[in-house]
């Protein structure tokens, strides 16, 4: 008999020998099951917050549980994500998780939605996963600017005295920031933001709900009566005054007024 020969028939005597133990743990092998995530449910933490779910905004914290078992009864581990949000206080007790999730940076429009991972340590890639939907982000702002009235367009032009005045009537449909700014080197309504808070017109209204208030421009030479709601226009000339809003989603929209101060 060969090497060769000699060699199988080595391996062959030893596979005989175990066989029977091989195949019994074979038979009896059971696969370790995926943990079962039996409910997942959430709730604002204000419970006087309505209309959020096509209004949602920063800063609103959520309360979110959920349940789950692992089939061999292994300790599970869960973990919480989104890419709209962040967590915090995140409690586990006999098979329930709670967790508060505070929506963050997001974009109109944008679908806010949280992962939940439930996951057995003990076996690699077992895990079981569920998301939630919690809402969608406020639509873009609409906004307006009149003057006696009459709708301001991008662009359009306003003639002021000195010594004079023009109030306008500034509207939007959400809350957020109103702001003059005189910019004449600017060109680009994205470069014009919102860069003094304590110089803005807030403004606070429900989502869809029109609300207005009145803000006014002054000639150089102009008394002002409130320091408030206003712009002092530099001096005689024509000049490129922006009107800023910035919505709660920091979300802006720019409208160029071209004024022009007589003397």
């Amino acid at each position: 008999m060969n090497h060769i020969n000699k060699f199988c028939f080595t391996i062959l005597l030893y596979l005989c020998a175990c066989g029977g133990e091989v195949l019994d743990d074979a038979q009896n092998f059971v696969p370790n099951e995926s943990p079962v995530i039996t409910s997942i449910s959430f709730e604002p933490s204000d419970s006087n917050l309505i209309n959020y779910e096509d209004n949602l905004i920063p800063d609103i914290p959520f309360i979110v549980k959920a349940s789950a078992y692992d089939p061999e009864n292994e300790g599970l581990t869960y973990t919480f994500t989104s890419d709209q949000g962040s967590f915090a206080g995140q409690k586990e007790s006999n098979g329930e998780v709670e967790v508060v999730f505070v929506t963050g940076k997001m974009k109109s429009g944008e679908l806010v939605t949280v992962k939940l991972t439930v996951s057995d340590p003990t076996r690699r890639n077992n895990e079981a996963v569920e998301v939630i939907y919690i809402g969608k982000a406020k639509p873009k702002a609409n906004i307006k600017a009149e003057k006696d009235g009459s709708l301001i367009s991008d662009g359009d032009t306003i003639t002021l005295a000195s010594n004079g005045s023009c109030p306008l009537t500034l509207t939007s449909d959400c809350t957020g920031s109103f702001l003059f700014v005189e910019k004449d080197s600017e060109s680009n309504p994205q470069n014009i933001s919102i860069g003094d808070k304590d110089k803005v017109f807030g403004l606070e209204t429900p989502t869809g709900t029109n609300k207005s208030l009145v803000a006014t421009l002054y000639g150089p030479d102009a008394t002002v009566p409130d320091p408030n709601h206003m712009l002092r226009v530099s001096s005689v000339g024509t000049h490129k005054v922006w009107i800023i809003f910035e919505d709660m989603l920091r979300q802006k929209i720019v409208i160029l007024c071209n004024v022009i101060v007589t003397p």
